[in-house]
C-alpha cells in the first residue's frame, strides 16, 4: 500500500511538472506573463505541499525567471534565480544569476557567482563570463587569466569561442599596455 502511494505521488508530481511547464510556456508565447507566473507559482506551492522534488521546484523558479526576463523585470528575475540557486546551486543557475547581476551593474556579485559556477563545474563558459566581467571592469590581468583558462578547458582551440577569447586577450593586453602576440596554432596564418 505504501509503495502504491509513493508511485501515485510520483505520477502526480510528474504530470503537474510537465503540465505546468507546457501551460506556462504557452502563456509566455501569448505574452500573458502574469498568467505564466501564476501557473508556475501554483506548481511551486503544490510541489512544496507534496514535499516534491527539489529539482523540479528549482526548474519552476528558473522558468519564472525566464518570464521575468521577457518582462524586463530584473529584480524579480534575480529573486527567482536566487531561489533556484538556494535549492540546487547548479552552475547554470549561478551563471544566469551572475548575468543578471552584471546587467544591473553589480560586477562584484556577478564575479562571485561566476566563481561559484566554476567551482560547481561550469567551465569553460563560466571562465568566459567572469573574464568578460573583469574586462568590463578594466581588470585586464584577471580577464586575460580567465580567457586563457577558458581556452585551456575548451578542448577545441579552433572553436568560435576560443577564437573570440584569443581576440579579447589581445585587446586586453593592448588596453593594459602589455601587448604580446599569442602563439599561433599550426593551421593559423598571420
Amino acid at each position: 500500500m505504501k509503495i502504491k502511494k509513493n508511485i501515485d505521488k510520483i505520477c502526480i508530481e510528474t504530470d503537474v511538472y510537465y503540465q505546468a511547464l507546457i501551460k506556462s510556456d504557452e502563456a509566455l508565447k501569448r505574452k500573458e506573463y502574469d498568467l505564466a507566473l501564476d501557473i508556475l507559482d501554483k506548481a511551486i506551492k503544490l510541489n512544496e505541499e507534496l514535499n516534491g522534488c527539489i529539482g523540479e521546484r528549482a526548474d519552476y523558479y528558473v522558468r519564472s525567471a525566464i518570464v521575468c526576463r521577457t518582462k524586463k523585470d530584473c529584480n524579480s528575475e534575480l529573486a527567482f534565480l536566487t531561489k533556484a540557486v538556494e535549492l540546487r546551486g547548479w552552475d547554470w543557475d549561478l551563471q544566469k544569476r551572475g548575468q543578471v547581476y552584471e546587467e544591473m551593474g553589480d560586477f562584484a556579485a556577478a564575479i562571485a557567482d561566476y566563481t561559484k559556477a566554476i567551482e560547481a563545474g561550469g567551465e569553460p563558459h563560466s571562465y568566459e563570463l567572469r573574464a568578460m566581467t573583469y574586462f568590463k571592469k578594466a581588470d585586464y590581468e584577471s580577464a586575460i587569466a580567465d580567457f586563457t583558462k577558458a581556452i585551456e578547458n575548451c578542448g577545441d582551440v579552433k572553436c568560435k569561442g576560443c577564437v573570440e577569447n584569443r581576440a579579447y586577450i589581445e585587446k586586453a593586453k593592448k588596453l593594459n599596455g602589455n601587448f604580446v602576440y599569442l602563439p599561433l596554432t599550426n593551421n593559423q596564418k598571420r
